[in-house]
């Protein structure tokens, strides 16, 4: 199998996925919290993100949440060779869907704080052209 043949297959599976999970889950919550799950599998196993990252926390999980609940970030990702600590935020969407700029700032205010030295923004939406939108993600 080439390696075009390859994506062609992950890609495929991973829209499987996707589907498997949006039909079985009996709400947006339930959506929610199994694509974090997802997305934290990938990090913790792909092999780049897994050579980046020494430690991969559901936000629950993390001993550093100070109990607090839904505050923008749903992984805590620690980064292997600094120990710098990465938010990121998993939205799990329909591909047509926008992600409003108000998610976006309640992201970059949860991880604009002393404790994260940057952020990921997960998606599952079709990236569109939004020059304040990519300008306010890559300018933070």
């Amino acid at each position: 199998m080439n390696n075009t043949t390859s994506t062609k297959s992950k890609v495929s599976s991973f829209r499987e996925l996707l589907r498997s999970l949006d039909e079985q889950s009996e709400n947006t919550v339930q959506k929610g919290s199994a694509f974090e799950q997802v997305v934290k599998a990938f990090l913790e196993q792909d092999k780049a993100h897994s050579e980046r990252f020494d430690k991969v926390w559901l936000w629950s999980e993390w001993p550093g949440n100070q109990n607090r609940h839904d505050t923008g970030i749903d992984i805590v990702a620690r980064e292997r060779e600094t120990r710098d600590l990465v938010a990121i935020q998993c939205k799990f969407f329909k591909s047509d869907a926008t992600i409003s700029l108000a998610e976006v700032n309640k992201f970059l205010a949860a991880y604009s704080v002393d404790t994260f030295s940057s952020g990921i923004f997960v998606s599952t939406t079709v990236p569109r052209k939004s020059r304040l939108g990519s300008h306010k993600i890559t300018s933070q």
